[in-house]
């Protein structure tokens, strides 16, 4: 029980990243709470006496959290990649795997970093609840670079942050015209392109659509604003940025 990497190290982690999740005033009460409880005090405590406590302060469930990042084991190792879909707004996918089989997904608030062009610096905090999820990002200045994790706030190892340059020969390749588009849109791509479904995306990020591909895209029935079609291919994903008059 008394292993340093196991039980101190990463038992220190963890304790940092609790502290990050509930923030300070109720991590702090949580803690205050637990050693001063007439049950616990001057006798042994177990981490199953430390949750309640700590939620009770906090008012969260914190099951999922004690059983992905303390009593299951292994970590996760993340891969980022981005890109600007316009001068205002990144796209971001980030996924995972995991290290060990006995947690099929570690949820976090993932910290990232952008770093400007011109020096700028933002941090941003991403609610990673499901695989290859994406998120939609307000930016004020131009992005040269995203820094993952940059405070070692979080378990993890290994981790990737890519701009998709993979995609960009595809993404040049694949045509929609006409755009501006009034009533639909079309979609002109190389022979040996492979297109699995096709996704329309708020300016915000939410989900408007999603059909399998076809070369025309309804868009009559949607208000005029600024969309995202997303098309999944095996080169990966394709993003276009689409006007509706």
């Amino acid at each position: 029980i008394f292993n340093s990497r196991l039980s101190y190290s990463k038992g220190a982690m963890v304790l940092h990243m609790l502290r990050k999740k509930l923030g300070d005033v109720d991590f702090y009460q949580g803690v205050q709470d637990y050693l001063a409880d007439p049950d616990l005090s001057y006798d042994y405590a177990k981490t199953e006496d430390f949750i309640p406590i700590m939620e009770s302060a906090s008012g969260e469930d914190l099951t999922e959290f004690f059983d992905d990042w303390l009593f299951n084991q292994g970590y996760p190792t993340y891969n980022l990649e981005w890109e600007a879909i316009s001068t205002s707004q990144l796209r971001i996918v980030l996924s995972q795997t995991q290290s060990h089989p006995s947690v099929s997904f570690f949820e976090a608030a993932v910290p990232i970093r952008l770093i400007g062009t011109g020096g700028e610096t933002e941090d941003v905090s991403l609610d990673h609840s499901t695989n290859a999820q994406q998120f939609f990002v307000d930016i004020s200045f131009e992005v040269a670079d995203i820094l993952f994790d940059p405070e070692f706030d979080l378990v993890s190892k290994d981790n990737q942050v890519s701009l998709g340059i993979e995609t960009v020969v595809a993404q040049a390749e694949l045509k929609i015209f006409p755009n501006p588009v009034s009533m639909v849109l079309n979609i002109l791509k190389p022979d040996d392109m492979t297109i699995n479904s096709v996704r329309l995306y708020s300016i915000s990020g939410q989900l408007i659509k999603e059909t399998e591909f076809s070369e025309h895209v309804s868009m009559d029935a949607l208000p005029s604003g600024i969309y995202i079609l997303q098309m999944e291919t095996d080169e990966g994903l394709i993003n276009k940025s689409v006007i509706k008059h």
